[in-house]
């Protein structure tokens, strides 16, 4: 009987532990993975409107930056208009955004393209989306698979004439083809 409530301890003890490793902030499900956070998916494709995903969640008095982006994590989410992914994100996993037919604009601050694969955005209308990226990249995600899809625009810092926002910069690819 002994080694039987010892058992049952320590499983109550591992599912606690696991769940204290899931959190939500502003909306958005996190799971701490390593020095850093995964977004996960929702239970009931919750995510609607404008999701920014910030560089950093904190969680119990530490920072963690966000890194991964998980399979299945927005979709079928059709609610979704816009989604900022920030610059600290490594890896973008299959079907991330897949079905999330309202899709509108993408905000990626990644300097450099995330490979990723055909799954990613599978069933977003390109042709409707705006890939917005950081300057000087726009040329990188042209030429770079599955990110070519998209209409293409650089935001950023850059000011025209009297201080005022100089209006983003259209990049057309050459291929958006499989």
């Amino acid at each position: 009987m002994k080694s039987f409530v010892t058992i049952l301890l320590t499983a109550v003890l591992l599912v606690l532990t696991s769940c204290d490793s899931g959190f939500k902030r502003d909306g958005v499900h996190y799971q701490i993975h390593g020095d850093g956070v995964v977004v996960m998916p929702s239970r009931i494709n919750e995510y609607i409107g404008d999701v920014v995903i910030p560089d950093t969640v904190l969680y119990h008095g530490s920072k963690y930056a966000v890194l991964m982006i998980a399979e299945s994590a927005f979709e079928n989410c059709k609610l979704v208009r816009s989604v900022v992914i920030p610059g600290t994100v490594k890896n973008i996993n299959k079907k991330a955004f897949a079905h999330c037919y309202g899709l509108r604009a993408i905000h990626c601050r990644v300097n450099a393209p995330i490979e990723i694969d055909s799954t990613v955005f599978e069933g977003v209308d390109k042709q409707r989306c705006i890939l917005y990226v950081p300057l000087q990249m726009a040329q990188s995600y042209s030429n770079s698979p599955y990110w070519n899809r998209f209409i293409l625009f650089e935001e950023g810092e850059v000011k025209g004439a009297g201080g005022i926002p100089a209006p983003p910069t259209v990049v057309k690819g050459d291929d958006h083809g499989e």
